[in-house]
């Protein structure tokens, strides 16, 4: 919604009431705050006057106004969701916040993406082996389990059998991050670029969040140092970050909000398709 115009019977001329009938606009008060950009006007008048006027703006859905009744005069204030007598292109401002959330999921342990590599090396026959081995244990009365229990002709036994004493020792998960980015945007209706919902239910690097989705430099935290890094050792998964399709709300008066959240994970190529990169 465009400001409204100042029309010039609005305005008169500046100063104080004097004995003529009618409303007087008074200097208006701008700025921003964590919500963005905001104006307020002021104007004063008798009583008639001011009603009338509050009418006018009253009729434009969404607008803030109070009117403050006195004797003698009357005053209007009218709050508008951007800022048109600042610098600021009220059809291009809005509030921006990123923040980062840790969070975490266990996995079966033979789904683990472990950073050693260990559980990746473990061929197909052996984790079945393995599934055998905990499903249908061996009676007390039999052989303790041994390495070559786990032996199928495709190596790296060592660790078939390592993994098989972590889940005799009574680990049965794998803790793995998980964290949560989102990006807040707040602006008024008179925004005039809408959100684009590209490449939402898809992953994305690290690397793409950065440069295609204006990740600002100056965060306090730094994914691609935390994050770019990461690579799977298992060529079914891959690390990347799922994007939600944003929630759009209306959070006040003429005030949207949109929140677009990232999720990192390990996810299946064959599923969800390579991380898109810059």
């Amino acid at each position: 919604m465009p400001a409204p115009l100042r029309a010039a019977p609005l305005r008169n001329m500046a100063g104080p009431i004097t004995g003529s009938l009618g409303t007087w606009q008074q200097p208006s008060t701008w700025g921003r705050n964590e919500s963005g950009n905001h104006e307020s006007w002021v104007f004063e008048g008798d009583k008639t006057s001011i009603k009338n006027l509050a009418a006018t703006f009253a009729a434009q859905t969404g607008l803030a106004y109070e009117v403050t009744e006195h004797f003698g005069k009357s005053r209007l204030e009218v709050q508008f969701p951007w800022n048109a007598d600042g610098t600021v292109n009220p059809a291009t401002d809005y509030v921006e916040r990123w923040e980062l959330f840790s969070n975490k999921h266990e996995k079966d342990l033979l789904d683990a993406q472990d950073n050693g590599g260990i559980i990746a090396s473990i061929s197909q026959k052996q984790r079945v082996k393995l599934r055998q081995a905990w499903d249908n244990p061996k009676q007390v009365s039999d052989p303790p389990y041994v390495q070559s229990d786990f032996t199928t002709g495709d190596g790296n036994d060592a660790n078939a059998f390592y993994v098989f004493n972590l889940w005799m020792s009574g680990m049965r998960g794998y803790l793995m991050g998980a964290p949560v980015l989102r990006r807040t945007i707040i602006t008024s209706l008179a925004f005039t670029i809408g959100y684009t919902l590209i490449n939402a239910r898809r992953l994305v690097s690290t690397g793409y969040i950065a440069v295609d989705e204006n990740l600002p430099s100056g965060l306090i935290f730094n994914l691609p140092a935390y994050l770019g890094s990461d690579s799977s050792t298992d060529p079914l998964l891959t690390y990347g970050w799922y994007k939600e399709l944003p929630t759009i709300q209306e959070c006040a008066l003429l005030k949207w909000q949109i929140v677009q959240e990232w999720q990192y994970g390990w996810w299946p190529v064959g599923l969800y398709g390579a991380a898109i990169l810059p």
